[in-house]
């Protein structure tokens, strides 16, 4: 019995450990599958997250694609209107444009025959000026004919002179030559008149008589030299009178070529200020209004001349010269070429519009010939005025013109006449070319 319970105990015992083993491994079980349910529903949570999140990004992908595409296309309208807007304003600038090209062509043709009507008054006047200077050139070879003829006969008179001075040496010199001949004579008479006396009177005699020819021979020695020296110094004025001529009408034909050349430096001069004045004031009615920002600009460039202190020398070339007066403000209004083709010259006008400042520049190929300076300037002295002359003032505006040379300190003297205040930008006096003789 002991035994039977015993088994039954063990029996037992072994059931309820077998069915605690069951229990826990169908717990485990359980737990297991219940971990990977878990683990599964986590991943394919995390899998619909991934999904969600890769169509949201899709999603917004496409909007960021549909919103560039809309703003794509309004760019593309907005810049088929912009274009659309300046084609028209295009084609309005160029009707505006034909009509200022068809403005300034008939402006052109005003002008160019204005400058025709000018440029025959000018050769009109340029041979009116020729004839008066042929005049006064053969009035001057006259007056100068006429000194040189008095010159000559005044010459005539001293050489008359002197050939008269020697004829009465000469004849002196013959009177004392004979009367030493007459003495010698006389002596030679007591000498044979006394040879018989005496040796030693003989002897002297003879003495005497070698003395008296040596004396004789000395006095013709020195009449020769005097008569040479006569002919010599007549000869020296005579030539010194024809150099002296020569040198005089050499002195008159370079006076009267400088006075020419002068004269047509300046008339050349004066023509091409009145070409660069009319230049200028044609592109002053030609310019448009300035555009918004270009009045800033001034300080600027007025500081820049403040700060550059390179200036012109008479030794710079054309370019470096016309460089310098682009840089103190001048702009370039016409080149004119003239000269020969072995001996070319340029003729630059310049112009400061801000300034009213003109610049006249001629070159060579390699050098700079010569520069000047022109401008109208108001004054307050009334002495300036009157000794001005009257065709370089207006008296109404207080106004004279001024010219100065400039090869030396171009840009110095602009600043210092700018400095003044008085300049005026629009010309009240052009100047106007008289010749020379005119002054007469």
């Amino acid at each position: 019995m002991a035994a039977r319970r015993s088994a039954l105990d063990l029996a037992r015992i072994l059931g309820g450990r077998a069915a605690t083993a069951s229990r826990h491994a169908a717990e485990s079980i359980v737990r297991i599958r219940a971990e990977r349910a878990a683990s599964a529903a986590q991943r394919k949570a995390e899998a619909d997250a991934a999904r969600a999140r890769e169509e949201e990004r899709q999603a917004k992908e496409a909007a960021e694609r549909r919103a560039a595409r809309e703003e794509a296309q309004r760019r593309a309208a907005e810049a088929a209107k912009r274009r659309a807007a300046e084609a028209e304003t295009r084609r309005a600038a160029e009707v505006e444009a034909r009509r200022v090209a068809a403005q300034e062509a008939e402006r052109r043709r005003a002008v160019e025959a204005e400058a025709r009507r000018q440029a025959a008054e000018a050769e009109a006047q340029r041979r009116a000026e020729e004839a008066e200077a042929r005049r006064a050139a053969e009035e001057e070879a006259q007056r100068q004919a006429a000194e040189e003829a008095q010159r000559r006969a005044v010459e005539a008179e001293a050489r008359r002179r002197v050939a008269e001075e020697a004829r009465r040496l000469a004849a002196e010199e013959e009177r004392r030559r004979a009367a030493e001949e007459e003495q010698r004579r006389a002596a030679a008479a007591e000498v044979r008149r006394q040879a018989a006396d005496a040796e030693a009177r003989r002897r002297a005699s003879e003495a005497e008589a070698q003395r008296l020819a040596e004396a004789e021979a000395e006095a013709r020695r020195q009449a020769a030299e005097a008569e040479a020296e006569m002919e010599r110094k007549a000869a020296e004025a005579e030539e010194n009178a024809r150099r002296d001529a020569a040198e005089a009408e050499e002195n008159a034909r370079r006076k009267a070529a400088e006075a020419e050349e002068e004269a047509r430096r300046t008339a050349a001069e004066t023509d091409a200020l009145r070409i660069s004045v009319e230049v200028a004031a044609i592109r002053g009615r030609l310019a448009r209004a300035p555009i918004e920002g270009s009045k800033r600009e001034t300080p600027r460039v007025a500081a820049a001349h403040t700060a550059d202190v390179e200036d012109s020398t008479a030794s710079d070339g054309p370019y470096r010269c016309l460089a310098l007066a682009r840089r103190e403000g001048f702009e370039v209004s016409e080149k004119i070429e003239r000269g020969s083709a072995e001996h070319p010259e340029t003729v630059w006008l310049l112009h400061d519009r801000e300034s009213g400042l003109r610049l006249i520049i001629m070159t060579t190929d390699e050098a700079v010939r010569e520069a000047s300076l022109h401008y109208n300037l108001r004054t307050d002295d009334d002495s300036l005025l009157e000794t001005t002359a009257p065709e370089h003032r207006d008296l109404e505006s207080r106004t004279i013109y001024g010219r100065e040379p400039c090869l030396h300190d171009l840009r110095a003297r602009c600043r210092r006449l700018r400095a003044t205040g008085a300049l005026e930008r629009d010309w009240k006096v052009t100047p106007t070319f008289q010749h020379p003789a005119s002054h007469r």
